[in-house]
Protein backbone atom coordinates (compact mmCIF):
# COMPACT_ATOMS: atom_id res chain seq x y z
CA UNK A 1 0.00 0.00 0.00
CA UNK A 2 1.51 3.42 -1.20
CA UNK A 3 1.10 5.95 2.26
CA UNK A 4 1.90 8.76 -0.16
CA UNK A 5 -1.05 8.50 -2.55
CA UNK A 6 -5.07 8.58 -1.71
CA UNK A 7 -6.89 6.15 -3.35
CA UNK A 8 -10.38 7.02 -4.88
CA UNK A 9 -12.29 4.37 -2.81
CA UNK A 10 -10.62 5.44 0.43
CA UNK A 11 -11.68 9.12 -0.16
CA UNK A 12 -15.54 7.85 -1.21
CA UNK A 13 -15.70 5.81 2.12
CA UNK A 14 -13.73 8.63 4.38
CA UNK A 15 -17.12 10.65 3.21
CA UNK A 16 -19.54 8.36 3.57
CA UNK A 17 -18.31 7.63 7.03
CA UNK A 18 -18.04 11.10 8.25
CA UNK A 19 -21.21 12.49 6.97
CA UNK A 20 -22.71 9.37 8.90
CA UNK A 21 -21.33 10.29 12.00
CA UNK A 22 -22.48 14.01 11.30
CA UNK A 23 -25.83 13.06 11.44
CA UNK A 24 -25.80 10.61 14.25
CA UNK A 25 -26.49 13.16 17.12
CA UNK A 26 -30.13 12.89 15.58
CA UNK A 27 -30.25 9.35 16.23
CA UNK A 28 -28.96 9.21 19.54
CA UNK A 29 -30.85 11.96 20.93
CA UNK A 30 -34.06 9.43 20.16
CA UNK A 31 -32.87 7.36 23.28
CA UNK A 32 -32.21 10.29 25.70
CA UNK A 33 -34.31 7.96 28.12
CA UNK A 34 -31.87 5.28 28.16
CA UNK A 35 -28.92 5.57 30.23
CA UNK A 36 -25.57 5.89 27.80
CA UNK A 37 -23.69 2.97 29.21
CA UNK A 38 -26.56 0.76 28.62
CA UNK A 39 -26.69 2.09 24.84
CA UNK A 40 -23.10 1.84 24.06
CA UNK A 41 -23.56 -2.01 25.67
CA UNK A 42 -26.42 -2.45 23.28
CA UNK A 43 -24.35 -0.72 20.32
CA UNK A 44 -21.79 -3.29 21.32
CA UNK A 45 -23.98 -6.67 21.17
CA UNK A 46 -25.67 -5.79 18.08
CA UNK A 47 -22.43 -4.71 16.26
CA UNK A 48 -21.23 -8.27 16.87
CA UNK A 49 -24.52 -10.00 16.00
CA UNK A 50 -24.79 -7.70 12.53
CA UNK A 51 -21.15 -8.46 11.35
CA UNK A 52 -21.17 -12.38 12.60
CA UNK A 53 -23.56 -13.45 9.91
CA UNK A 54 -21.31 -10.78 7.04
CA UNK A 55 -18.04 -12.44 8.21
CA UNK A 56 -19.25 -16.20 8.00
CA UNK A 57 -20.65 -15.13 4.48
CA UNK A 58 -17.99 -13.44 3.04
CA UNK A 59 -15.85 -16.60 4.04
CA UNK A 60 -13.63 -13.86 6.01
CA UNK A 61 -12.89 -15.95 9.65
CA UNK A 62 -9.93 -17.09 8.37
CA UNK A 63 -8.53 -13.66 8.51
CA UNK A 64 -10.66 -13.25 11.85
CA UNK A 65 -8.43 -16.14 13.35
CA UNK A 66 -4.83 -14.92 11.87
CA UNK A 67 -5.72 -11.40 13.46
CA UNK A 68 -6.58 -13.49 17.07
CA UNK A 69 -4.21 -15.76 16.69
CA UNK A 70 -1.02 -13.22 16.72
CA UNK A 71 -0.28 -11.98 20.29
CA UNK A 72 1.06 -8.29 18.87
CA UNK A 73 -1.79 -7.89 16.28
CA UNK A 74 -4.58 -9.17 18.94
CA UNK A 75 -2.89 -7.32 21.27
CA UNK A 76 -3.19 -3.90 19.10
CA UNK A 77 -6.29 -4.67 18.56
CA UNK A 78 -7.47 -5.14 22.01
CA UNK A 79 -5.73 -1.32 22.24
CA UNK A 80 -7.87 -0.17 19.70
CA UNK A 81 -11.08 -1.44 20.77
CA UNK A 82 -10.50 0.39 24.18
CA UNK A 83 -9.80 3.65 22.65
CA UNK A 84 -13.40 3.48 20.23
CA UNK A 85 -15.34 1.94 23.55
CA UNK A 86 -14.43 4.90 25.62
CA UNK A 87 -14.89 7.43 22.67
CA UNK A 88 -18.81 5.98 22.05
CA UNK A 89 -19.40 6.15 25.27
CA UNK A 90 -18.44 9.88 25.80
CA UNK A 91 -20.17 10.57 22.52
CA UNK A 92 -23.31 9.14 23.45
CA UNK A 93 -23.50 10.63 27.03
CA UNK A 94 -22.66 13.90 25.64
CA UNK A 95 -25.02 13.92 22.91
CA UNK A 96 -27.53 13.32 25.44
CA UNK A 97 -26.58 15.63 27.86
CA UNK A 98 -27.36 18.49 25.32
CA UNK A 99 -23.02 19.12 25.01
CA UNK A 100 -23.39 18.59 21.11
CA UNK A 101 -21.15 21.29 20.09
CA UNK A 102 -19.09 20.22 22.49
CA UNK A 103 -18.39 16.95 20.53
CA UNK A 104 -18.37 19.14 17.66
CA UNK A 105 -15.11 21.06 18.99
CA UNK A 106 -13.82 17.52 19.70
CA UNK A 107 -14.25 16.26 16.48
CA UNK A 108 -12.84 19.52 15.34
CA UNK A 109 -9.85 18.55 17.03
CA UNK A 110 -9.17 15.33 16.08
CA UNK A 111 -8.67 15.93 12.32
CA UNK A 112 -5.03 18.32 13.78
CA UNK A 113 -4.42 15.32 15.77
CA UNK A 114 -4.23 12.84 12.78
CA UNK A 115 -2.42 15.49 10.12
CA UNK A 116 0.63 16.06 13.02
CA UNK A 117 0.53 12.41 13.94
CA UNK A 118 0.74 11.76 9.72
CA UNK A 119 3.76 14.09 9.29
CA UNK A 120 5.30 12.38 12.90
CA UNK A 121 4.80 8.68 12.53
CA UNK A 122 4.24 7.78 9.23
CA UNK A 123 6.31 10.33 7.53
CA UNK A 124 3.47 12.07 5.34
CA UNK A 125 4.94 14.62 3.37
CA UNK A 126 2.55 18.34 3.54
CA UNK A 127 2.64 21.03 0.70
CA UNK A 128 3.20 24.80 1.55
CA UNK A 129 -0.53 25.17 1.69
CA UNK A 130 -1.53 22.21 3.73
CA UNK A 131 0.76 23.41 6.37
CA UNK A 132 -1.27 26.94 6.13
CA UNK A 133 -4.24 25.67 6.19
CA UNK A 134 -3.40 23.24 8.73
CA UNK A 135 -1.90 26.56 11.23
CA UNK A 136 -5.03 28.43 10.30
CA UNK A 137 -7.44 25.65 11.52
CA UNK A 138 -5.33 24.70 14.59
CA UNK A 139 -5.06 28.81 15.40
CA UNK A 140 -9.31 28.87 14.80
CA UNK A 141 -9.28 25.77 17.64
CA UNK A 142 -7.05 26.69 20.00
CA UNK A 143 -8.48 30.31 20.16
CA UNK A 144 -12.05 28.27 20.79
CA UNK A 145 -10.47 26.39 23.85
CA UNK A 146 -8.86 29.66 25.04
CA UNK A 147 -12.43 31.62 24.51
CA UNK A 148 -14.64 28.09 26.35
CA UNK A 149 -14.24 29.38 29.95
CA UNK A 150 -13.32 25.87 31.27
CA UNK A 151 -11.25 22.84 30.14
CA UNK A 152 -13.60 20.83 27.58
CA UNK A 153 -13.05 17.48 28.78
CA UNK A 154 -15.58 15.99 26.58
CA UNK A 155 -13.76 17.50 23.16
CA UNK A 156 -10.09 16.02 24.74
CA UNK A 157 -11.34 12.70 25.26
CA UNK A 158 -13.13 12.62 21.94
CA UNK A 159 -10.11 13.77 20.13
CA UNK A 160 -7.40 11.74 21.80
CA UNK A 161 -9.19 8.80 21.74
CA UNK A 162 -10.54 8.68 18.34
CA UNK A 163 -6.86 9.47 17.22
CA UNK A 164 -5.13 7.07 19.11
CA UNK A 165 -7.82 4.48 17.47
CA UNK A 166 -7.24 5.60 13.99
CA UNK A 167 -3.34 5.11 14.06
CA UNK A 168 -3.49 1.81 15.81
CA UNK A 169 -6.07 1.27 12.74
CA UNK A 170 -3.63 2.10 10.72
CA UNK A 171 -0.48 0.24 11.73
CA UNK A 172 -2.66 -3.04 12.19
CA UNK A 173 -2.18 -5.53 9.18
CA UNK A 174 -6.10 -6.47 9.41
CA UNK A 175 -8.02 -5.16 6.86
CA UNK A 176 -11.53 -3.09 7.19
CA UNK A 177 -14.72 -5.50 7.89
CA UNK A 178 -12.82 -8.59 9.78
CA UNK A 179 -10.71 -5.73 11.94
CA UNK A 180 -13.97 -4.26 13.08
CA UNK A 181 -15.37 -7.63 13.70
CA UNK A 182 -12.82 -8.55 16.11
CA UNK A 183 -13.37 -5.33 17.96
CA UNK A 184 -16.69 -6.28 18.73
CA UNK A 185 -15.83 -9.33 19.57
CA UNK A 186 -13.66 -8.22 21.78
CA UNK A 187 -15.54 -6.25 24.11
CA UNK A 188 -19.29 -8.32 23.52
CA UNK A 189 -18.30 -9.99 26.54
CA UNK A 190 -17.95 -7.18 28.67
CA UNK A 191 -21.31 -5.95 26.75
CA UNK A 192 -23.42 -9.06 27.36
CA UNK A 193 -22.50 -8.70 31.11
CA UNK A 194 -23.08 -5.44 32.27
CA UNK A 195 -26.79 -5.92 30.24
CA UNK A 196 -27.18 -9.18 32.44
CA UNK A 197 -25.95 -7.20 35.61
CA UNK A 198 -28.39 -3.97 34.89
CA UNK A 199 -31.52 -6.70 34.48
CA UNK A 200 -30.45 -8.87 37.58
CA UNK A 201 -30.42 -5.17 39.67
CA UNK A 202 -33.99 -4.59 38.39
CA UNK A 203 -32.82 -1.85 35.90
CA UNK A 204 -32.64 -1.25 32.11
CA UNK A 205 -34.52 -1.88 28.92
CA UNK A 206 -35.83 -5.51 30.18
CA UNK A 207 -37.93 -3.53 33.03
CA UNK A 208 -39.70 -1.38 30.75
CA UNK A 209 -39.18 -2.92 27.38
CA UNK A 210 -41.36 -1.06 24.28
CA UNK A 211 -41.22 -1.45 20.89
CA UNK A 212 -39.86 2.08 20.23
CA UNK A 213 -36.57 2.07 22.31
CA UNK A 214 -36.55 -1.71 21.54
CA UNK A 215 -35.83 -1.21 17.57
CA UNK A 216 -33.81 1.86 18.58
CA UNK A 217 -31.41 0.11 20.47
CA UNK A 218 -31.33 -2.83 17.65
CA UNK A 219 -30.34 -0.35 14.68
CA UNK A 220 -27.12 0.62 16.80
CA UNK A 221 -25.60 -2.46 15.35
CA UNK A 222 -25.96 -1.07 11.63
CA UNK A 223 -25.86 2.41 12.87
CA UNK A 224 -22.10 1.93 14.33
CA UNK A 225 -21.01 -1.34 11.69
CA UNK A 226 -21.38 0.64 8.60
CA UNK A 227 -19.65 4.14 9.16
CA UNK A 228 -16.74 2.30 11.30
CA UNK A 229 -16.46 -0.06 8.30
CA UNK A 230 -15.94 2.51 6.32
CA UNK A 231 -13.60 5.03 8.45
CA UNK A 232 -11.50 1.84 8.71
CA UNK A 233 -11.16 0.57 5.08
CA UNK A 234 -10.65 4.93 4.29
CA UNK A 235 -7.70 4.61 7.32
CA UNK A 236 -5.52 1.77 5.16
CA UNK A 237 -5.88 3.59 1.98
CA UNK A 238 -5.35 7.27 1.88
CA UNK A 239 -2.78 9.34 4.13
CA UNK A 240 -3.95 10.47 7.57
CA UNK A 241 -3.16 14.40 6.05
CA UNK A 242 -6.09 13.85 3.56
CA UNK A 243 -8.44 12.06 6.42
CA UNK A 244 -7.35 14.41 8.96
CA UNK A 245 -9.17 17.31 6.13
CA UNK A 246 -12.42 15.23 5.47
CA UNK A 247 -12.90 14.83 9.01
CA UNK A 248 -14.13 18.01 9.19
CA UNK A 249 -17.21 17.20 7.50
CA UNK A 250 -18.61 15.16 10.67
CA UNK A 251 -17.84 18.09 12.99
CA UNK A 252 -19.43 20.53 10.85
CA UNK A 253 -22.75 18.62 10.49
CA UNK A 254 -23.04 18.21 14.17
CA UNK A 255 -22.30 21.61 14.90
CA UNK A 256 -25.44 22.64 12.25
CA UNK A 257 -27.65 19.58 14.55
CA UNK A 258 -26.39 21.43 17.93
CA UNK A 259 -27.36 24.94 16.38
CA UNK A 260 -30.24 24.24 14.71
CA UNK A 261 -32.28 21.45 15.32
CA UNK A 262 -31.66 21.58 19.65
CA UNK A 263 -30.61 25.51 19.89
CA UNK A 264 -27.34 24.74 21.75
CA UNK A 265 -25.71 28.65 22.34
CA UNK A 266 -23.70 28.98 19.48
CA UNK A 267 -21.04 31.47 21.03
CA UNK A 268 -18.55 34.29 19.12
CA UNK A 269 -15.37 31.62 19.41
CA UNK A 270 -17.09 28.75 18.31
CA UNK A 271 -17.51 31.37 15.02
CA UNK A 272 -14.49 32.42 14.77
CA UNK A 273 -13.26 28.55 15.43
CA UNK A 274 -15.99 27.80 11.80
CA UNK A 275 -14.64 30.10 10.01
CA UNK A 276 -10.99 29.42 10.37
CA UNK A 277 -11.42 25.76 9.86
CA UNK A 278 -13.37 26.25 6.40
CA UNK A 279 -11.10 28.68 4.88
CA UNK A 280 -8.21 26.00 5.85
CA UNK A 281 -10.82 23.25 4.14
CA UNK A 282 -11.05 25.84 0.73
CA UNK A 283 -6.55 26.20 0.87
CA UNK A 284 -6.79 21.93 1.21
CA UNK A 285 -9.31 21.97 -1.64
CA UNK A 286 -7.94 24.04 -3.91
CA UNK A 287 -4.11 22.39 -3.25
CA UNK A 288 -5.65 19.19 -4.25
CA UNK A 289 -7.06 20.60 -7.07
CA UNK A 290 -3.97 22.09 -7.93
CA UNK A 291 -1.53 18.61 -7.46
CA UNK A 292 -4.32 16.60 -9.73
CA UNK A 293 -4.15 19.45 -12.03
CA UNK A 294 -0.03 18.63 -12.26
CA UNK A 295 -0.44 15.21 -12.13
CA UNK A 296 -2.40 15.60 -15.44
CA UNK A 297 0.05 17.77 -17.17
CA UNK A 298 2.90 15.39 -16.49
CA UNK A 299 0.64 12.13 -17.68
CA UNK A 300 -0.21 14.04 -20.98
CA UNK A 301 4.04 15.19 -21.24
CA UNK A 302 4.83 11.05 -20.55
CA UNK A 303 2.56 9.83 -23.45
CA UNK A 304 3.02 12.12 -25.83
Amino acid sequence: MDTQRDEPRGLAAGLGAFGLWGLLAIYWRQMADISAYEILAYRILYSFIVLLPVILVLRRWGEVRSALGSFATSWRMFCSTLFIAVNWGTYIWAVNAGQILETSLGYYMNPLMNMALGCLLFGEQASGLQKLAFLLAGGGVAFAIVNYGTVPWIALVLAVSFTAYGVIRKTVAVEALPGLFVESLLLSPFALGWILWQTWQGQGFWMAPSWRSGLLLASTGLVTAVPLYLFAYATRHIRLISLGFIQFLSPTMSFAVGAVLYDEAVTSARLVMFGAIWSALVLQMFDGWRTHRRLVKSIRRTSA
